[in-house]
């Protein structure tokens, strides 16, 4: 291991050549995010925003375990007052923002000095692999808290990212689990479960997961698994690149964070914000060009029909859809409870919010049906016309 480069990003670390690194993206992307092999750290306006985020939450945490207080208004003041002094590449804007991430970060937090664990504190787990190799993988989990009486291991841990990601996503959480694999090696807690407390800063929506120790030890023998190959050299000329990054402008990939083998049916990735422009400008103009073509297409089927390509065609298909009195349904649901047993009416009752029905009860019943709302929030990557943002 001698050749190999250590790095630290993302919170984890280890050694390995980076065309391994590739390679095991390939087989296993868990695996593989353990492993960063030289890459640089994340750099540009939205990763020291991150670090800015991170770095207020970390003072603030810092001062409410030294203080045992659950919060502190006024040190959270201080601490947004000092952010511009701090980072003092970030523009007002972004300095705005940063403030307003770590306020709500503050809102949602009241910290229990009973069930403190640690916060920003570096763990570590040597893993012994099947040839003998140990390989130590680190993490810095966000904030740590037990529940004793429960067994539950509670980390949580922050995101300043734009998108939401799905509940199977926060399922696999593959940063998240690793974090609880450091935490079982590093603390003498009887704990039976970690649970994930996924805080999307910019959005204030916390999603959760929660992962039995058996299946946290399932990935470790994963890892341990998967990395083995690696350190006995078994993969070492399986994936070695040219002397052209065909993933990034750049002559020789050096420091490339994504090596990539010629394949002339790949568009090349964007890797500049004046890339990103000209990709965005492309995707609208093609959006504008399909939107037309698809209604002279329909046009043309209007008349002629159906229009097949081997197994694809543009056609108008019959479909079928089923409307029910919802007065009715329930009244059958009470005649054959015997048989079905109890009725949950949440499972097959909509309620239609777009009718104009609701709009007439919320115009007369807002603060009611307000109170019986569940709000979720949810991204979904859209092309389409900027929206202005709010001044102040």
């Amino acid at each position: 291991m001698n050749d190999k480069a250590l790095s630290d990003r993302g919170g984890m670390k280890t050694r390995l050549r980076r065309y391994e690194i590739e390679w095991l993206e390939r087989q296993c992307p868990a695996a593989a995010k353990v492993i960063v092999g030289g890459a640089k750290s994340p750099s540009g306006v939205p990763a020291q925003r991150g670090i800015a985020i991170h770095d207020c939450a970390r003072r603030y945490l810092t001062h409410l375990a030294r203080n045992g207080r659950p919060t502190d208004w006024e040190h959270a003041e201080a601490i947004k007052a000092e952010v511009s002094a701090r980072f003092p590449e970030l523009a007002f804007v972004d300095v705005q923002e940063v403030q307003r991430q770590f306020q709500g970060i503050v809102d949602g937090l009241v910290f229990n000095p009973s069930k403190y664990v640690m916060h920003e504190t570096l763990c570590s787990l040597p893993l012994t692999l099947h040839n003998g190799t140990v390989v130590e993988v680190v993490g810095t989990p966000d904030l740590v808290e037990i529940e004793r009486d429960e067994g539950l291991l509670v980390i949580t841990d922050y995101k300043s990212q734009w998108r939401i990601p799905s509940q199977a996503e926060v399922d696999n959480n593959f940063q998240a689990q690793l974090y609880g694999l450091l935490c079982l090696h590093e603390l003498d807690y009887e704990i039976v479960a970690v649970k994930l407390r996924l805080h999307l800063t910019r959005w204030g929506v916390v999603k959760e997961a929660v992962w039995s120790v058996e299946e946290l030890e399932e990935l470790q023998e994963h890892l341990r698994t998967k990395l083995t190959g690696f350190y006995a050299g078994k993969y070492d000329r399986v994936f070695r690149p040219g002397s052209w990054c065909t993933y990034c402008p750049r002559r020789r990939p050096g420091d490339c964070p994504r090596w990539k083998l010629p394949d002339p049916g790949e568009p090349v990735p964007i890797t500049t914000d004046a890339q990103a422009r000209k990709v965005l400008a492309e995707v609208i103009g093609l959006k504008g060009r399909l939107e037309l073509r698809q209604k002279q297409l329909k046009a043309w089927s209007d008349e002629h029909g159906p229009v097949r390509v081997g197994d694809q065609q543009a056609a108008y298909k019959p479909r079928t859809s089923r409307s029910y009195v919802p007065s009715q349904v329930i009244e059958l649901l009470a005649e054959h409870v015997d048989e079905i047993g109890p009725i949950h009416y949440d499972d097959i009752c909509k309620i239609d919010t777009w009718g104009p029905r609701f709009k007439q009860l919320w115009r007369k019943l807002q603060p009611e049906l307000e109170a019986c709302a569940t709000v979720s929030t949810s991204t979904r990557f859209e092309v389409g016309a900027a929206e202005e943002e709010d001044e102040g």
